[in-house]
């Protein structure tokens, strides 16, 4: 499998608001994003950077664990306030995120420089003759690396046994447009700074939208910690207590609970697609 990632610097313009803000984000639970990557997605959806942590104006953030329930609080500069709970960190702070930037952008804004007339417009994207344009977008705003399967084989050893292999091609990266083949297309989404990893079929007929949200696997991945752990555990006390029945039972039991806990490594979180039209 043959991955190429480009990696884009870009230079952040000046705040298109009126008077930058300082962020005050906190959250508690480890599940949840840092203040840094929060502040970038509430920039990357405005489509500029509206913090300075000097300015006077200060946003308040907070996200807090009751349980298995997720509490955000938004404290505006101007005192309003709004309270979002949900079953997961991310869930709360995705909705934070659209809540923060709506509150920044609805500040006036300061008048835009006109461009100079002999400033020549934007070339339109060109997908090439034959190609269907796909767009691709992140509800979070987020950076995904999109790949296209472009070719795939199987091959059998001499003892018969057979291995499959998909070759994948980067496409661009979200937000992007790009052409597609008509019919059906295999895709992954990958997002490195969070791990998660997503894909499948995509039937393309059409010009179409295909709008990416990122779903956590954490209750997953803590329900085989727990699960392995009390496996090992009572594996652990059944071979302790001797005899040929606990020492079997007890190797099986550990073996299992063991097997569980270093699954978590490969339950990545992943992605929920929609396509439209």
């Amino acid at each position: 499998m043959k991955h190429i990632l480009v990696l884009f610097v870009i230079a952040a313009a000046a705040p298109a608001s009126a008077a930058p803000f300082a962020l005050d984000y906190r959250a508690t639970d480890a599940s949840c994003i840092d203040g840094s990557r929060f502040s970038d997605e509430v920039s990357a959806k405005l489509g500029f950077v509206p913090w300075d942590p000097i300015a006077k104006a200060r946003i308040r953030v907070r996200v807090e664990r009751d349980g298995e329930q997720f509490t955000g609080t938004f404290r505006n500069a101007d005192g309003s306030a709004k309270i979002v709970e949900g079953k997961t960190c991310a869930e709360v702070t995705a909705s934070l995120v659209v809540t923060v930037a709506t509150a920044v952008d609805s500040v006036p804004k300061a008048p835009k420089a006109v461009a100079p007339a002999s400033s020549p417009p934007a070339p339109p994207v060109h997908v090439g003759d034959g190609l269907i344009p796909v767009t691709f977008r992140s509800i979070e705003g987020s950076r995904l690396t999109i790949s296209v399967q472009k070719a795939s084989g199987i091959a059998v050893a001499s003892n018969g046994t057979a291995a499959a292999a998909a070759y994948f091609d980067n496409l661009c990266t979200s937000p992007c447009t790009a052409g597609l083949q008509q019919g059906r297309n295999y895709l992954t989404f990958v997002d490195p700074d969070t791990s998660s990893f997503g894909g499948g079929p995509f039937v393309i007929d059409r010009p179409t939208t295909i709008t990416l949200q990122h779903k956590s696997r954490h209750g997953t991945r803590v329900g085989l910690v727990v699960g392995g752990a009390a496996a090992t555990g009572v594996g652990l006390l059944a071979m302790s207590a001797g005899g040929t029945g606990g020492s079997v039972g007890g190797a099986l039991l550990l073996s299992t609970g063991l097997a569980a806990m270093l699954a978590t490594l490969y339950v990545h979180d992943t992605f929920t697609t929609t396509q439209s039209p």
